[in-house]
């Protein structure tokens, strides 16, 4: 299950290209709706094709391909599925988003349990999870769409030419999710190799409790994408700065109240999540806390830079964070774990 994930999450990743966030903050439809669509649909195929390729170059058994496609066409089906979800962030209803997250998370996870349980197949398990996804995009996700795409007259579906360009037009931002994805692997990679497996087992649990902490702060830069792109296709620049600014200001204050939680009631918590070792990395804890109020502010700065169609500028600063992150990294961990 693992191996299936750490193979179709990046490829896909890099597929998707965040056309999601390009939809919503996209005031002026210079794409129509359906554009992105198939701008997904073509992405996610050539997307599977790459998975099986790496699947059968890396020499892996039949099943263990099989198992990697079918985790692949889950996330190619989640791909679509946020196609659909910025339409809703165009029109600010977020709240279809988030019962399809709950449907989705929820039937994912029973028909995982229930198919792996009776046919003690994780292949099964995995399909599983690909017909839940199906089904909350079937009957749910794209009926909504396709509704509030009537109401404003906007159920155009384009044409190949124009997703060809979307997808020139998009392509630095798949590449700068992809460098994000690494760099928030990267850590992992440099304590394993210098520390060892129980160090990173104690990194990758406390890391896990930081990366569950950007839910909110990701939230409000969805929320806050259509609003940022129509100040400034307005040319309302004082109404955007207003803007960034307020969004930065809750997520540096959200920042603040985790890392004072986590001084107070750090140790503690792990104690009790994870047990006495844990618990005995608490100044950890409190130094990836700190890394995760910083992130939480460049989430906000980085869907404004989206708003403005700054995508290239994002892949060069993605590629020069991860740079950094490796030369530092390199040297920090081997001196002083």
């Amino acid at each position: 299950f693992a191996l299936s994930l750490a193979i179709a999450s990046p490829v896909m990743l890099l597929a998707h290209m965040k056309l999601q966030d390009v939809l919503a903050t996209d005031p002026d439809r210079e794409y129509p709706a359906g554009t992105y669509f198939k701008a997904a649909g073509a992405t996610a195929l050539s997307a599977l094709a790459v998975m099986w390729l790496v699947a059968e170059a890396l020499g892996y058994p039949a099943e263990t391909v099989r198992i990697i496609l079918a985790m692949g066409l889950a996330k190619a089906l989640e791909s679509l599925t946020f196609i659909l979800y910025g339409v809703q962030q165009r029109y600010e209803r977020m709240g279809g988003v988030a019962l399809s997250l709950i449907g989705r998370g929820f039937l994912g996870l029973v028909t995982l349990a229930v198919l792996f349980a009776t046919t003690d197949e994780l292949l099964w398990g995995v399909l599983g999870i690909a017909f839940a996804y199906a089904s909350i995009l079937l009957a749910y996700d794209l009926p909504v769409a396709f509704r509030m795409l009537r109401e404003h007259d906007e159920a155009d579906w384009g044409d190949g030419v124009r997703v060809w360009d979307l997808l020139s037009t998009a392509a630095p931002l798949g590449l700068m999710a992809l460098f994000s994805s690494l760099a928030v692997n990267l850590p992992r990679v440099l304590v394993e190799r210098f520390r060892g497996e129980e160090a990173i087992g104690i990194f990758s649990a406390l890391a896990y409790l930081v990366a569950a902490s950007t839910v909110l702060p990701r939230a409000l830069s969805q929320v806050a994408a259509h609003k940022l792109a129509q100040r400034y296709a307005a040319r309302d620049n004082p109404g955007f700065r207003r803007l960034t600014w307020r969004i930065c200001s809750i997520s540096l204050g959200y920042g603040i109240v985790s890392i004072a939680a986590g001084l107070v009631f750090g140790a503690a918590a792990l104690r009790l999540l994870f047990g006495d070792v844990y618990a005995d990395e608490s100044s950890l804890f409190v130094l990836l806390l700190i890394y995760g109020a910083l992130l939480y502010i460049a989430m906000m700065l980085i869907q404004a830079m989206i708003a403005v169609r700054r995508f290239r500028a994002l892949l060069v600063l993605g590629a020069l964070v991860l740079g950094l992150e490796f030369v530092v990294g390199l040297v920090l961990v081997d001196r002083f774990g």
